[in-house]
């Protein structure tokens, strides 16, 4: 009977597994034909594989038009460009290459718990645990880096770790550059295998490190002089990106919330390794006294304990991997982030479930328990496609009414969505995630972009629905330049999930003052003129049966303590109310608590005038109220 259910529990578990497999497979194939952008990073990044195709310069340093710079490295911008003329300008030349990567990684987990436990149930479960992760299935379908440079960096842990004795061994060189010069944050795995080479054959240790630092280093200044100083600031100087202890933490949990027994595991195996057999320390009279002599006993000490605990490559990679959660506390990072500790903690989960099945034969709780803990951790990656699939369909119309307006829009357009400029095939003038970060580090004076916002330089300006209200989410515009879009464009359309706004200045400036707090500093007033070109024409006279939207231009004097409500009235002569709106800000979604000192805020009130209001003249009132 026990055996019975341990058999169900392990289909199940496998099966639950290879269901999630498919959702990855399934959202990798259908991004290769998805003609749009998926995912923030993606437009700017097949915007500059267009311009290497071009022969043009990426990496430029941050002045001079237009303002955009690459701050990754070139490997899959270079490769979406060798197959642009075979894909066109389209975002499956290089999720074609992400897609690939996840793939290789997965065989290379598989393969390598295989080979080390001997169990080919182990070795699936490894690559299962790593394509099964919700964090893969997000971005297998996305034209990003990381997955091709964990390709690399897992490749290169793994040709020294096979091949330790042979020339092999070298072609860590290239598959470590290679890494490097996809993401440059990928450090880990060569720190790695030469910080486990160092104590087991220092010699080998020694010169792959160097070559692979002269080989890397060599490139990197050759292209740096290529550039004119744009390639080391794009990669080095330039990612200024702010860094949040409570970013940091609210990812980590994140992570292991929906890894928590992957983390268990990999923890195990690590704790196992490390405590069985022999102590750490190990007598060598031979090493002399002093400092030296200590260092010596040291070496030797280390030395003989990997060779006792038969550590790995891959033992010191699960360290060093695990490390890398670290750098998730910087603006912009997210679960691209969490792809090596992902790795590790698949790769040892395979080896420490090998070694509990041995345990199991003679301990029927565990043998029972192992299945279970698999269907805990699938439970915990529980995720379907019916998101990603909702999100395709509704961005892809918003793309397809957009793409017309954008295309034969004249001048320059401010995107947040740079794929939208990308595949219309009109210029990206500015990347406002690049300069929002160097501006909120004191590195740049946003007096360009103000300065084309206050003269209304930009024909179009177009963001996605919860920046303007949220400014701190993504931290891709400074509360500055929102303000500004506010103070100089209206909003004209919204599709989908974007907002198009056009330049529109204000009817009537204003200064009135309400209280210490906040300041009136225009206002305009505009009729519903129904679906046309232009959806909002303004005019002077209004009557009865009309819709008016008032837009009114706030701006905080200090930062707003309390939560405002604004009131839009009109009144006849006698005082007598004919139409209002009352609501918070925004239509209530940016309340006055979370505006920031010199914040400038255009709210917009809609008013429906009375069919039997009489002719004559009225009254505006506006103000604020608790």
């Amino acid at each position: 009977m026990s055996s019975n259910i341990q058999r169900l529990l392990w289909s199940v578990a496998f099966l639950i597994l290879i269901v999630y497999l498919s959702f990855t497979l399934w959202l990798g194939l259908t991004g290769l034909l998805y003609p749009y952008q998926l995912d923030y990073g993606e437009g700017i990044m097949l915007y500059q594989a267009k311009l290497i195709h071009q022969g043009q310069n990426i990496y430029k340093g941050m002045y001079g038009y237009p303002y955009l710079y690459a701050y990754y490295p070139p490997l899959s911008m270079v490769l979406s460009a060798i197959t642009i003329p075979l894909l066109g300008v389209s975002y499956a030349t290089g999720r074609l290459f992400a897609l690939a990567a996840a793939l290789g990684t997965a065989g290379l987990a598989a393969r390598v718990v295989g080979r080390a436990a001997g169990s080919g149930r182990a070795a699936a479960l490894a690559a299962l645990f790593f394509l099964g992760s919700p964090y893969i299935y997000h971005w297998v379908p996305l034209f990003r880096s990381d997955l091709l440079a964990l390709l690399f960096s897992v490749a290169g842990v793994y040709v020294v770790w096979r091949y330790p004795r042979s020339r092999l061994s070298f072609l860590s060189v290239l598959l470590f550059n290679l890494s490097l010069y996809a993401k440059q944050s990928y450090f880990a795995a060569p720190l790695a295998t030469w910080a486990y080479l160092f104590f087991v054959n220092r010699r080998l240790a020694l010169g792959l490190a160097a070559l692979t630092v002269a080989v890397g280093g060599g490139l990197f200044l050759y292209l740096d002089a290529r550039t004119g100083g744009g390639f080391a600031f794009g990669l080095i100087y330039s990612n200024v990106n702010p860094f949040y202890l409570d970013l940091l933490a609210a990812q980590a949990m994140d992570f292991l919330r929906t890894h928590p027994v992957l983390a268990l595991l990999g923890l195990w195996y690590l704790w196992e390794k490390l405590t069985t057999g022999e102590p750490l320390l190990v007598k060598n009279p031979r090493a002399g006294a002093g400092a030296i002599g200590m260092i010596r006993r040291l070496d030797s000490n280390i030395q003989q304990f990997i060779q006792r605990k038969s550590l790995s490559t891959w033992d010191f990679y699960l360290v060093t991997g695990l490390l890398t959660m670290g750098l998730a506390g910087k603006v912009g990072a997210w679960e691209n982030y969490f792809f090596e500790p992902l790795f590790v903690l698949s790769l040892a989960s395979g080896l420490a479930l090998a070694r509990l099945e041995g345990m199991a034969a003679k301990r029927p709780a565990l043998a029972l328990a192992l299945p279970a803990l698999l269907l805990l951790q699938a439970a915990a990656m529980f995720h379907t496609p019916a998101v990603a699939a909702r999100m395709m369909r509704e961005d892809a119309q918003a793309n397809r009414e957009l793409a017309p307006i954008v295309a034969s829009q004249q001048g320059m357009i401010l995107s947040e969505d740079v794929g939208l400029l990308a595949v219309n095939g009109k210029e990206v003038p500015y990347f406002s995630f690049q300069y929002t970060q160097l501006a909120q580090t004191g590195r740049w004076d946003q007096s360009w972009e103000l300065g084309q916002l206050r003269n209304r330089g930009f024909s179009q300006v177009i963001l996605e629905k919860g920046t303007r209200e949220n400014p701190d989410r993504y931290r891709r515009f400074t509360r500055e330049v929102l303000s500004e879009i506010d103070r100089n464009y209206a909003l004209a359309r919204e599709v989908g999930k974007y907002r198009v706004y056009q330049p529109a200045p204000l009817w009537r400036e204003l200064s009135i003052g309400f209280g210490q707090e906040v300041t009136l500093l225009g206002f305009d007033l505009e009729k519903d003129a129904g679906v046309s070109e232009n959806p909002w024409q303004r005019a002077h006279a209004f009557q009865g049966g009309d819709r008016l939207r008032i837009s009114i231009l706030w701006q905080a004097r200090q930062t707003p303590l309390e939560r405002y409500k604004a009131f839009v009235h009109v009144v006849d002569w006698e005082g007598k109310t004919w139409a209002q709106s009352d609501s918070e800000p925004m239509e209530g979604i940016y309340p006055t608590s979370r505006w920031a000192k010199g914040e400038m805020v255009r709210d917009r009130h809609m008013l429906s005038l009375p069919a039997v209001m009489p002719p004559g003249r009225y009254l505006v009132r506006v103000g604020l109220y608790r």
